[in-house]
């Protein structure tokens, strides 16, 4: 949490603008707000974090990882290729993912509480250490060496005190398959992953604000997101999720509401035109850091960041609008008649001479 209010600061400028004059003259105000916030990257010892993950070697070097997460837009394959590859040595292209048939599929808990890339990326890590010990075994024999020499980069395993000799991923798993000694084997692991343990991601978010105080209207003028997730194992795909929060997060924050008529209990938002999601042109600038601290319960030290991003959004927008104007804002969503309320009931509070 230090490291990303330090980053945060330095990046944003805090201490620079609550440093400057902060009188305020003219209908539009502008202020400058902070949050932080902790998030859990699933929630053991809550919830059940039983995770399952299938690797299979192919006779041509590629693999199949058999798993199941329920991918709702955090490019949930995309790392668990990644890691899949990473450990054996191969590339993220070379990693099949077969996860749509329950029928196929080992048993998996689902994509909640920011742990798929945690639990799922766990088990997808230990079932392809398991299958890649297979992989060395046989090469060592191959190679006539002792199989603690060997290790794997770039589809080919390697002889460390020999780089010359050394044979394809591809070689290995084609000659165990089609032996015909009797011997002949499928590079195969399966592994669970099921935490006893919770790493928290760590998040600090800055925005700027301008309030219109005759109109109410709020803007958000920047936001900086300083995230803690250990190591990205995708940075970009932490970025897309950490801009699609802020998206969201304006929305909660200023824009969406869902009505219900109270005589009729009917739902009255059922439509864009009057549930309000912001678009391109109500976003701000963003500047999205992410602190990279490998965690050492993580799959190559990642934690959750899906939910994360959308933490401390609306509090920073909150403490922005309270440093503009001095009000409070303590419910969500806060349209401009929520404000116009709160600055009309300021007002009134103070003595006539200062009205």
């Amino acid at each position: 949490m230090a490291d990303c209010l330090k980053i945060g600061a330095a990046k944003f400028g805090w201490k620079e603008r609550q440093g400057a004059d902060r009188s305020q003259t003219g209908k539009v105000r502008r202020g400058y707000g902070l949050a932080t916030m902790s998030h859990c990257t699933g929630a053991a010892p809550l919830y059940l974090e039983h995770s399952n993950a299938m690797v299979k070697f192919n006779e041509d070097g590629s693999v199949d990882l058999i798993v199941h997460p329920a991918p709702v837009g955090q490019h949930i394959w995309g790392a668990l290729s990644q890691i899949c590859a990473e450990e054996l040595g191969i590339r993220a292209e070379d990693v099949h993912i077969i996860g749509d048939n329950t029928d196929v599929t080992l048993f998996e808990y689902g994509s909640d509480a920011s742990r798929s890339t945690y639990a799922v990326g766990g088990a997808t890590l230990r079932a392809a250490r398991q299958a890649k010990a297979q992989l060395l075994s046989w090469a060592a024999e191959m190679l006539d060496v002792p199989v603690t020499d060997l290790f794997v980069k770039d589809r080919i395993v390697y002889f460390k005190n020999d780089p010359d000799k050394h044979i394809p991923i591809s070689e290995v798993c084609f000659e165990a398959i089609y032996r015909f000694d009797g011997r002949a084997t499928n590079f195969f692991g399966k592994q669970s992953f099921e935490p006893e343990w919770n790493s928290p991601t760590y998040g600090a978010y800055f925005a700027e604000v301008a309030v219109n105080t005759e109109t109410g209207r709020v803007t958000v003028d920047r936001l900086v997101t300083v995230i803690d997730c250990g190591t990205p194992i995708n940075p970009m795909a932490v970025e897309g999720q950490l801009e699609g929060a802020i998206q969201q997060e304006i929305g909660l924050a200023l824009t969406e509401n869902y009505l219900i008529k109270k005589e009729t209990g009917v739902v009255e938002t059922t439509n864009f035109d009057s549930y309000k999601v912001p678009t391109a042109l109500d976003m701000p600038k963003i500047d999205i850091h992410i602190v990279d601290k490998p965690d050492p319960k993580g799959p190559f030290g990642a934690k959750g960041v899906g939910e994360s991003g959308t933490v401390g959004v609306a509090p920073a927008i909150a403490n922005a609008i309270y440093n503009a104007v001095g009000v409070r804002m303590r419910a969500l969503p806060i349209p401009p008649e929520r404000v116009l309320a709160a600055l009309a009931e300021k007002n009134a509070c103070k003595p006539d001479s200062e009205n």
